[in-house]
């Protein structure tokens, strides 16, 4: 649990659901980390692997807090329960959202990744990714972001052999 990131966004206005989880289903094709699990091989060997984004099994969670006395402590309450669920690494999504209703155009989007996928300035970019992509769903826009040069798997890769140069 020490290693989930949890972040939560306070959006107003009229929310489209679909949309909305649409959007992010359009973040996880795009992103191979957010389809990432671990497993360990044959010899022992931790390896990552990458789902194909139609196997990956991701829904937001719609909930619901706006007819709810003490609102405030309802909803922390439901956050640290949901925060305090531990990702499984041997399964793809290692990521969970929620979507929670405060009023009529007030919401709180919730999201928490594990660490080993992702950071701090990773779920600012996600979520900088998932309101755009749904203020152009919303609009009709095209999509338009920067094709990506680098997935995580070539930073690993990068990594590693920077790593086993410096040992020689």
């Amino acid at each position: 649990l020490a290693y989930n990131m949890p972040a939560a966004v306070k959006l107003t206005g009229v929310v489209d659901f679909d949309k909305f989880e649409e959007s992010f289903q359009l973040l996880i094709q795009r992103h191979e980390i957010l389809r990432t699990y671990f497993k360990s091989n044959e010899e022992g060997e931790v390896q990552q692997y990458i789902l194909p984004s139609e196997k990956v099994d991701f829904k937001i969670v719609p909930k619901d807090f706006s007819k709810i006395e003490n609102q405030e402590d309802e909803v922390a309450h439901y956050l640290q329960e949901i925060n305090n669920k531990p990702f499984d690494l041997e399964k793809a999504p290692l990521i969970s959202a929620s979507l929670i209703k405060l009023e009529d155009k007030e919401y709180v989007f919730f999201l928490s990744l594990h660490h080993i996928i992702g950071d701090g300035w990773s779920i600012e970019l996600l979520i900088s990714e998932v309101v755009k992509t749904y203020n152009d769903l919303v609009a009709g826009r095209t999509i338009n972001l920067p094709e990506l040069s680098v997935q995580y798997k070539d930073y690993a890769v990068w990594l590693n052999e920077e790593l086993h140069q410096e040992q020689y």
